[in-house]
């Protein structure tokens, strides 16, 4: 009975060795979202830490336009301003938006400066990497 009893432990210990095996193959997401694209081989390793993970995950519920701004417009852009964002995807609809956030350095070759616009509430028919247009209202008043 004692051995039987101590293969029956060593069995259990292989399963759960074989149950924590399988859940580190599982990738998780620091949020909720969708996979919208994977470039991963079978049999890849993925590491924990590693941003390039090989796996890009959208965040449906806080989508952000990214926008280049030409240097010479940016006088008095906060973080904060509103804007509005027009997507192809709906017409002439017009979404609610604000400032984000406003790169910390400029692009030489275009002399623009990319700002990031969030929009408020987005439709569900909205996706990552549709085009929009946006516009901005600075703290002055100009677009």
């Amino acid at each position: 009975i004692a051995e039987a009893e101590a293969d029956v432990a060593r069995k259990e210990a292989a399963v759960r060795a074989a149950e924590v095996d399988l859940d580190l193959t599982k990738v998780r997401a620091p949020f909720a979202g969708i996979v919208i694209g994977i470039e991963l081989e079978p049999g890849e390793v993925v590491s924990l830490f590693d941003v390039r993970s090989g796996v890009e995950i959208a965040d449906e519920s806080a989508l952000w336009v990214r926008v280049d701004v030409p240097e010479n417009r940016l006088d008095g852009l906060e973080v904060g301003d509103h804007a509005q964002v027009i997507a192809q995807a709906l017409g002439s609809e017009r979404l609610t938006a604000r400032v984000v956030e406003i790169a910390p350095k400029a692009d030489r070759q275009s002399n623009t400066v990319e700002v990031a616009v969030a929009i408020d509430d987005p439709p569900p028919l909205l996706r990552p990497d549709m085009s929009a247009r946006v516009e901005i209202t600075v703290a002055g008043g100009s677009e």
